[in-house]
């Protein structure tokens, strides 16, 4: 076997890890290979300290196993050197010692673990494996999350062009503007049009068209926001701005943002203008999406480490009862062999005694008692990794156009799931679900951003008014159905320091952030209005009867 090449027999494509075995006897680094090698790995070896750093330096390894006593540089030498190098800076090195005093340095000048001479291979195994698998998660962690950076700075460099592009044609941008008078009779009917929007309506609106006509250029889905704030404006004089759908001729439709507001403040007549902001309307839901992936990359790390706690004690579950099932296997046979010998002649006493010593060894009582243990703490661990996995999924689903109907309690639960490593080392975090919550139609996909957003931003809060006193802050998502009015409602509360007085009206502009350089980019509440207020016809606003804290709160048709 070569010294810097694989060991024979080997096959890098199925092997579980490259380690590399550092001894000066080479009758301890040949048996280590071949311990290593029946385990699946790919071993190397070096019988020398600079050998080793060579090597190092030349391969990527999984795990260096590093012998202490060695002459020249000796195993703690070598390790200090490892360590001080970019390449081999975060490889796992176990650490082979027959002195304890050797550890304690070991650990000092870097290792991440040890085993004692003589080796107990088991231990060995147990350890190595663990070292490795870490080794290997964070080092996929690292290139997935470097992927992930990749992606979101291209789309935010395209919708940043995008967006330059738009400015320099704001001017120009395609609109029309019309009024509306009260004839004698107390109809409203359109007098004055002008500007055009050729793919917008299933028919060009005529001078003289009565209000009821023109509402039925609207989106279905639409009518009935509009019919509700024309309302309200013909009562109250409050003026309308909201983004609406136009039919097209083909059938489609394509969003205008719908201004009104009475001339003059007379009743008699209005002024409105139908802009088209169908663009815009495609960059925020790029924007979305880019925010989502944004969260994605941010939350990975967090993700990782809720399903690893999990897959650890589950696979030592498995590990356990896989040990268990050898002595189990011997007991079994023992009895079988006793069996079928006493139908031919009584078992003698040193027979009985050796199933006895067999059943001792199994420690069946033990066995009954922790076996069942093991299998329902490894099923709560594969249910729990499950439900991240699928809350994850539905979290990254881009979402179809039209609603769909959501167990909106379900949402809320997957959404915390998903933001778990976000909040737990600085609140508590409270569900009070609604238990009387029906599905909602609704976009479910955005809908959960929204209230990931919300969950974030309230954790941000705390964690700045902690300050590092360690006491946990209290985050409250609260869910509630009224029946009487079709509405449902999500209030999303924390006790951290609250939003000042003199800037609760900007919260919701684009592009305004009360967070450092770099950890926001404002356009959280900003889109998070929009989808609310758009795609499900909601509203989402600050709470300003609370008194500490602050409190966001979602309103929109169950």
């Amino acid at each position: 076997m070569s010294e810097s090449s694989p060991a024979v027999g080997s096959s890098v494509l199925s092997s579980k890890g490259r380690i590399l075995v550092v001894d000066d006897q080479p009758e301890f680094t040949q048996f280590m290979s071949r311990m290593l090698e029946r385990h699946g790995y790919d071993v190397v070896c070096a019988h020398g300290g600079e050998d080793a750093l060579d090597l190092a330096e030349a391969g990527a390894f999984d795990l260096i196993l590093l012998d202490v006593q060695m002459p020249g540089p000796d195993g703690l030498e070598v390790l200090t050197e490892l360590r001080s190098r970019s390449t081999t800076a975060e490889t796992p090195v176990i650490v082979i010692t027959g002195h304890a005093s050797d550890a304690a340095e070991a650990f000092d000048a870097g290792c991440d673990d040890f085993v004692h001479k003589p080796v107990d291979i088991r231990v060995l195994m147990a350890r190595l494996g663990g070292q490795v698998a870490r080794f290997q998660a964070q080092r996929n962690l690292r290139e997935l999350n470097a992927r992930l950076n990749e992606t979101v700075q291209a789309r935010t460099r395209h919708l940043n062009d995008v967006e330059s592009q738009l400015s320099n044609v704001a001017d120009n941008l395609p609109a029309v503007l019309w009024r509306l008078e009260m004839d004698e009779d107390g109809v409203w009917r359109l007098m004055f049009l002008h500007g055009t929007l050729n793919v917008v309506g299933t028919r060009r609106p005529k001078i003289g068209d009565s209000l009821n006509v023109l509402e039925e250029m609207y989106h279905p889905d639409d009518r009935r926001l509009v019919a509700e704030a024309t309302r309200e404006l013909l009562t109250t004089g409050k003026a309308i701005s909201r983004d609406v759908r136009l039919l097209l001729k083909d059938g489609g439709s394509r969003w205008v943002h719908l201004g009104v507001r009475v001339r003059n403040g007379d009743l008699l007549q209005i002024d409105g203008i139908h802009l088209d902001v169908h663009e815009r309307k495609n960059l925020e839901a790029q924007l979305l999406h880019t925010q989502k992936l944004e969260s994605v990359g941010q939350l990975a790390s967090g993700i990782a480490h809720e399903i690893n706690s999990p897959a650890q004690y589950t696979r030592d579950n498995i590990g356990f009862l896989q040990d268990t099932f050898d002595g189990l296997v011997a007991l079994v046979r023992a009895q079988r062999d006793a069996i079928c010998g006493a139908r031919h002649q009584p078992l003698t006493p040193e027979q009985l005694d050796e199933l006895d010593a067999a059943a001792r060894r199994a420690d069946l009582d033990f066995l009954l008692e922790e076996i069942p243990s093991a299998l329902t703490q490894s099923l709560d661990g594969i249910d729990r990794i499950s439900r991240i996995v699928n809350a994850m999924k539905g979290f990254t689903h881009p979402g179809g156009e039209e609603p769909e109907s959501c167990d909106l309690n379900r949402l809320i639960e997957d959404t915390a799931t998903i933001a778990r490593n976000e909040w737990k080392y600085v609140a508590e975090l409270v569900l009070d679900l609604d238990a009387e919550m029906p599905f909602v139609s609704c976009h479910s996909s955005d809908l959960g951003q929204v209230v990931l957003n919300l969950i974030v931003n309230a954790a941000h809060a705390i964690a700045e008014k902690q300050s590092g006193h360690g006491q946990l802050g209290r985050i409250e998502v609260r869910t509630r159905y009224d029946a009487n009015r079709s509405r449902v409602e999500i209030r999303v509360s924390d006790d951290g320091p609250g939003i000042p007085e003199h800037l609760r009206t900007r919260i919701f502009d684009p592009f305004f952030t009360t967070k450092p350089v770099g950890k926001g980019t404002g356009q959280g509440l900003a889109i998070a209005t929009s989808v609310i207020a758009d795609k499900h016809g909601g509203t989402l606003r600050l709470d300003e009867t609370v008194s500490e804290g602050a409190a966001f709160v979602i309103s929109m048709p169950a």
